[in-house]
């Protein structure tokens, strides 16, 4: 009885794995020619004409345009053990921005821009991209320059739980780049494998 009590008990364990996405069983996605796949994550992106797509350093991708100054970076991260939640990994992600932003400033002033102000969206925004659900976070950067103007950049975080993973895509455009609804166009190129 004891015997079968256990069997059970493993049994039950194991379906609440596999049933709730809990195995870590997460592959690293494959680019080919100026396509990104990834069977992990269920999505594949294509670059439209003008893009590239590479490996990121700190990244599973990056897309860019040389020209454009746009640009959308894929990580796959594993901080759940240590934070718990999306919710809680977007209030550290918020905070690790504006330490950012102040370790930035305090450098001289000799590389031509320090950020004058930085602000993130009042909420958190559902978003859907390739049949899955994402929280967005928006912020919005303005630099000044030595030389020019005050320069604007947009990010918009995507963020979502994958697994016992988080998945973040961070597009960035501003005023040299794409506009809010040229950037909402590129990240339709997301899509379902």
């Amino acid at each position: 009885m004891k015997k079968k009590f256990i069997l059970s008990c493993a049994f039950v364990l194991i379906l609440s794995f596999v049933l709730t996405g809990c195995t870590d069983s997460y592959q690293a996605g494959k680019i080919t020619d100026n396509c990104y796949e990834n069977e992990s994550l269920n999505l594949k992106f294509t670059a439209p004409q003008g893009y590239q797509i590479k490996s990121g350093e700190d990244s599973e991708v990056e897309i860019s345009s040389s020209g454009s100054g746009s640009s959308i970076i894929l990580l796959v991260e594993n901080p759940l053990a240590s934070i718990g939640s999306t919710e809680k990994y977007i209030e550290a992600l918020k905070n690790d921005i504006s330490k950012e932003i102040d370790q930035e400033n305090e450098k001289p002033i000799t590389i031509g821009r320090k950020i004058k102000n930085h602000s993130f969206s009042d909420e958190i925004t559902e978003v859907e991209i390739a049949g899955e659900t994402y929280q967005k976070l928006s912020c919005t950067i303005i630099k000044e320059t030595l030389v020019t103007r005050e320069s604007t950049i947009k990010q918009d975080y995507y963020i979502r739980k994958c697994k016992n993973r988080i998945i973040v895509i961070i597009a960035t455009y501003g005023n040299y780049g794409k506009s809010e609804a040229g950037m909402d166009e590129l990240m339709n190129n997301f899509v379902t494998l």
